[in-house]
């Protein structure tokens, strides 16, 4: 139609005989047209900003999902900290000591005041130990009761002091959890972590036997 009105206003410039009255109609023609173009150019833009929005929020909403699936990939629901996967391919990269650290009598929670309750003790903990340790630490839950602290670039002596500081911090008030004044107590292993993760849990982990054999809420060195 554009093309048309445009053949027409040409003719009537062609015309030398033309008269005011038919450029008038021509340029009425004209008006016309580039009005409705205009109209026409505006909703497509209009559409094509709101299909840039739309893009704009699902491509937010997408980067919102990416970012949920790898913070519930790597960390552990109940407590929030790392899980297994997560804080074991940390120690893999790192040199320093771990922590492994285990609640005490942790099966007479749940039996005698419910699963919930031992779920409130777990989550106390991870406040009171994440409260605890340096900025540089990283804590995860290798699954129930058990825990693992990396400490990157730390001495075992300092990773021991550290341990026992963690211990006073949970044995030092009894812990609030679903109604229930309870006295929890951990017990610790610590060990150097050099180039082999496992080593060094299998060595935190025969610490932590010696602590729990020998009466419990104490930390243990590897030997």
């Amino acid at each position: 139609m554009e093309t048309l009105a445009a053949d027409a206003s040409r003719q009537v410039l062609a015309n030398p005989h033309a008269s005011a009255a038919d450029y008038r109609q021509a340029l009425g023609t004209l008006l016309t047209h580039f009005e409705r173009l205009v109209r026409e150019t505006r909703r497509m833009i209009s559409q094509s900003d709101r299909r840039e929005a739309e893009m704009n929020q699902l491509n937010a909403r997408l980067g919102e999902l990416a970012r949920r699936l790898q913070y519930e990939a790597t960390h552990d629901g109940l407590t929030g900290v790392l899980n297994r996967a997560a804080i074991t391919d940390r120690a893999e990269q790192l040199m320093g000591a771990v922590i492994l650290l285990d609640i005490d009598h942790f099966k007479r929670i749940n039996d005698h005041h419910g699963h919930p309750c031992g779920d409130a003790t777990l989550i106390e903990l991870t406040r009171r130990v994440l409260a605890t340790l340096p900025a540089e630490a990283m804590l995860g839950r290798l699954g129930g009761e058990e825990f693992l602290v990396v400490c990157p670039g730390m001495r075992l002596g300092e990773a021991a002091i550290l341990a026992e500081t963690v211990r006073e911090q949970v044995a030092g008030q009894p812990f609030t959890a679903g109604g229930h004044a309870l006295a929890v107590s951990i017990s610790a292993g610590v060990a150097l972590l050099m180039a082999d993760a496992h080593s060094a849990y299998q060595s935190a982990d025969a610490a932590l036997y010696r602590a729990k054999s020998g009466g419990r809420n104490r930390v243990e060195v590897a030997r």
